[in-house]
């Protein structure tokens, strides 16, 4: 579970609802005794966001219902058709500073190129 945390964000892919449930329950008392709340769950899945809500857990609609994208690391997730997109202008941004150097560019590219799937149910 640890390498499937990135800073505050917890991101991971389940093959059944069940599973899906199980997984947040545990990750939420988990982290709660450490007092971290883990809050603004998202997921592709309708079944799922409508069990959560009956649960009280915080949860975010889809990227349609909430009228803005979800983004995920910053990485843009339309959670409604799964699919994510990247805004390659970010990197355009570090190419104009002259302190970040090809070989961050390359390891930054290399990174967000295997992120694993999120909540893919």
């Amino acid at each position: 579970m640890l390498n499937e945390l990135y800073v505050d964000d917890l991101i991971n892919g389940t093959s059944d609802i069940t599973e899906a449930i199980q997984l947040s329950s545990e990750m939420i008392y988990i982290l709660s005794e450490a007092s971290m709340n883990l809050r603004r769950w998202a997921t592709n899945s309708p079944i799922l966001n409508e069990a959560w809500k009956r649960t009280n857990v915080d949860c975010r609609g889809t990227s349609e219902e909430l009228g803005v994208p979800l983004k995920i690391l910053g990485i843009i997730w339309d959670n409604m058709n799964d699919n994510l997109k990247f805004d390659i202008r970010q990197f355009e941004r570090l190419r104009n500073l002259e302190m970040v150097t090809v070989r961050l560019q390359k390891m930054l590219l290399h990174h967000f190129s295997t992120l694993p799937v999120i909540l893919n149910i």
